[in-house]
């Protein structure tokens, strides 16, 4: 086979792969903002939330055990050593109860009431989070000119000092003296209201989870239901990374849609080389 017949085969090679990537990834592309790709993710949402709360419930277990046994150790009559043995044995067995996997099966549970009070408490968290970017967009245009002022100033004095001006420095508004508007505060209360519905749902699965420990992971679910500049991809990268959750070949797909609509351009000039590859030698 000549080195032409070679190169030809090559390019249909090439051609029906970047054929096949295209229609593939056009076709799965709005699927990341349809009702598709917006089951996958909150299926994940769930998922990692969901692993997320077990951590909190594995340490809600574990003191529980260990006040279980420091009783069971002071009724038995038991000094501190045996006291000391037993609450680090209730502990150790504990954690090896929970932690390798009994938190972890999920597979069973109804999430059908944690799932709504999500998606309330998530589009509570993005209405404060607008509110608070315009608010602090508002507070930055009120004071440019204060600041655009004070670094005229600074570089006068640098000039009279015989100092260089640094030619990419950009005008940067202090925000210290920013504080909450009405509005912000009014939609701060909101999502902590909706966070409470959260808690509630997430006990009714863990039962031992405590007030306490749902206030320390209100940051964490936070930023495992929102952050700014979500994206399907950045939400499903999240939840991926930070949960054992397995991935089908659907969610996979959905995600890269774009990245194979890219693979199959770079074939197409990959086919176009190979097909005109004497011509541009020559």
């Amino acid at each position: 086979m000549t080195k032409n017949k070679i190169q030809r085969l090559l390019a249909i090679l090439c051609a029906v792969a970047a054929a096949f990537c295209m229609v593939l990834g056009f076709i799965n592309m709005p699927k990341q903002n349809g009702a598709a790709g917006q089951e996958i993710l909150r299926t994940m949402r769930i998922q990692t939330l969901l692993s997320a709360t077990g951590d909190s419930v594995v340490e809600s277990y574990v003191a529980i055990a260990k006040q279980e046994a420091q009783a069971a150790a002071k009724a038995s009559g038991g000094g501190m050593a045996a006291i000391r043995e037993a609450v680090e044995k209730a502990e150790t067995e504990t954690r090896e109860k929970y932690e390798n996997g009994a938190q972890n099966d999920l597979s069973g549970i109804d999430t059908t009431g944690l799932s709504a009070a999500v998606d309330v408490y998530t589009e509570a968290v993005k209405a404060y989070a607008e509110v608070e970017a315009q608010a602090r967009a508002a507070y930055e245009e009120a004071h440019y000119a204060e600041a655009e002022a004070a670094l005229e100033k600074k570089h006068e004095e640098m000039l009279a000092a015989g100092e260089e001006i640094p030619e990419d420095e950009e005008v940067v508004v202090d925000m210290s003296g920013f504080e909450a508007t009405p509005e912000m505060l009014e939609k701060q209360e909101e999502a902590k209201a909706t966070y409470a519905n959260v808690g509630a749902e997430l006990k009714k699965i863990y039962p031992v989870l405590t007030d306490e420990a749902l206030e320390t992971l209100e940051a964490t679910v936070e930023g495992i239901l929102y952050q700014s500049g979500d994206s399907f991809a950045t939400q499903y990268d999240r939840y991926v990374e930070q949960s054992n959750i397995k991935e089908t070949n659907e969610g996979r797909i959905i995600r890269h849609a774009d990245d194979l609509v890219y693979l199959g351009f770079a074939l197409l000039v990959l086919t176009v080389l190979l097909l005109f590859n004497s011509w541009l030698v020559a």
